[in-house]
C-alpha cells in the first residue's frame, strides 16, 4: 500500500520526491488502542493512519508520532485529536524533523545530506523508517534525563568525597536519587 505523503519539496533529481517527517514525542505513553479511526493503514503495532488532506501518521504507545509529508495545520489538527489518549502529556513535545526522498531503483539509504531514501512508500517501508525515528527520540529524552540527574548528583558526591560518608549526606544522596526519576 503507497499512502499519499502530500506534496513533494523540489530535490536535486527530477523524479525524486522528499517529504518532510517530524518525530514528536507528546508524553509518556499514546493509548494506541484507544484510537479509531475509519483512514487506518495498519492496525498492528505500530498503528498507522492517514492524515486528512495527505500525510500518515505512526503512533507508538511509548508517547511518540511519526509524521509524514503532514501539513503543519494538518498535523496540529491530528495532534489535537490524539491528545486526550496521551498520559501524562509534555508541556511542550520533545520533536525532531528530517527528510524522507523516495527515489525509485536508489542503492543509497541516506544521501550526503542526511536525507533517508527509499526506493518506494510501502507503508512497511515508512514503519520502519518511524520506528527508527522513534527510538532515535526516546534515546535522545532518555539521554537529556539521566544529563540533569548526573547534574543535581555530582553536587552530592563532591560533599561525600570531601566531608566522608555522613550520614546526613547519604539520606540526602538517596533522597535526590529517588526524586530526579
Amino acid at each position: 500500500m503507497t499512502p499519499d505523503l502530500g506534496r513533494a519539496a523540489v530535490s536535486t533529481h527530477p523524479h525524486d520526491e522528499t517529504i518532510i517527517v517530524r518525530a514528536l514525542l507528546l508524553g509518556e505513553r499514546l493509548d494506541t488502542r484507544s484510537i479509531e479511526s475509519g483512514n487506518l493503514l495498519s492496525k498492528t503495532p505500530p498503528v498507522s493512519t492517514s492524515i486528512a488532506e495527505a500525510g500518515i501518521a505512526v503512533l507508538f504507545r511509548y508517547g511518540v508520532v511519526i509524521l509524514f509529508g503532514a501539513s503543519r495545520d494538518a498535523a496540529d489538527r491530528f495532534l489535537a485529536s490524539v491528545q486526550p489518549f496521551v498520559t501524562d502529556p509534555f508541556p511542550l513535545p520533545e520533536q525532531e524533523e528530517t527528510r524522507l526522498t523516495i527515489r525509485a531503483g536508489s542503492d543509497q539509504f541516506v544521501d550526503s545530506a542526511g536525507n533517508v531514501i527509499l526506493p518506494d512508500r510501502m507503508i512497511e517501508r515508512l514503519q520502519l523508517v518511524a520506528d527508527v525515528l522513534a527510538k532515535n527520540l526516546m534515546l535522545s529524552h532518555y539521554e537529556t534525563r539521566i544529563a540533569s540527574i548526573f547534574d543535581r548528583i555530582e553536587p552530592l558526591a563532591t560533599t561525600l568525597r570531601n566531608q566522608g560518608a555522613r550520614v546526613r549526606a547519604v539520606r540526602s544522596c538517596f533522597s535526590t536519587l529517588v526524586t530526579s526519576w
